[in-house]
Parts: structure tokens; C-alpha cells; sequence
């Protein structure tokens, strides 16, 4: 009875397409950027000349882009929209972070505390 009623978790991992370590200039600017594009809830991902983007808005609204990462590794064929104030707040944790981004639609963050590593997973979402 037990196992019908608790509900077995759906996520059972994933491939990463792309993986790295911010720099805190690279949180800065995060993090102006997103004061600039304030209503913006999300934002999208997307791979130009091995630099990751972050891109808010679209193009028939105020919109704005920026190199968050250069030198980057992999594809990213799918544009999720990703949660801006979630995201932020991960990245304002003090630790060594590594961003892991998968094409079917997931992010993990890890933050290395120096005694612990935490880990965050954030779902990609609809617009």
C-alpha cells in the first residue's frame, strides 16, 4: 500500500551538454544584467562561437544579452527558459560553483563550501 501512495521521484538523471565555473566577474555582470532586465522572470541559454549567453526577453520585447562564460565546451540545441531570481540566488552563495546545463531542460549548481558541496537542480521552465 505504501509504495502505490508515495510517488517515485521522475527525474533519473541526465546527460550534460555543457559544464563549467563561473568567475565572480562573470556573477557581477550576472547580476547587472539582471538588474537592467528586471521584468524579466526568465531567461535563455545559448551557445555563440564557444562563449554561453544569457539572453532575457525576445526579440518584440526590451531585450539584452551578454557573454556569461567564454571558451565553453558542447552544444545546446534546446532554448530553456531558466528562473532568474532561483538562479541568482545560487550564485550569490559564497563557495567554488560548477554549472552543469543539460539540453533536456535541467541545470544543477554545485556550491563547494569548503565543508560541504551543495548541490541545486533547477527544472527548466515554460514562458
Amino acid at each position: 500500500v505504501v509504495e502505490e501512495k508515495v510517488l517515485k521521484p521522475k527525474f533519473r538523471g541526465t546527460t550534460w551538454n555543457l559544464q563549467f565555473s563561473p568567475t565572480v566577474a562573470s556573477i557581477i555582470r550576472l547580476k547587472k544584467q539582471i538588474q537592467a532586465n528586471s521584468e524579466e522572470d526568465n531567461f535563455t541559454t545559448s551557445i555563440v562561437k564557444n562563449d554561453l549567453k544569457i539572453n532575457f526577453g525576445d526579440q518584440t520585447t526590451h531585450n539584452g544579452n551578454f557573454v556569461f562564460h567564454s571558451g565553453v565546451q558542447g552544444t545546446l540545441n534546446r532554448a530553456w527558459n531558466w528562473p532568474v531570481k532561483e538562479f541568482q540566488s545560487i550564485m550569490d552563495l559564497p563557495g567554488e560553483k560548477i554549472v552543469k546545463i543539460s539540453d533536456q531542460g535541467v541545470i544543477e549548481i554545485s556550491v563547494s563550501s569548503g565543508l560541504a558541496i551543495y548541490k541545486f537542480m533547477l527544472p527548466a521552465q515554460t514562458k
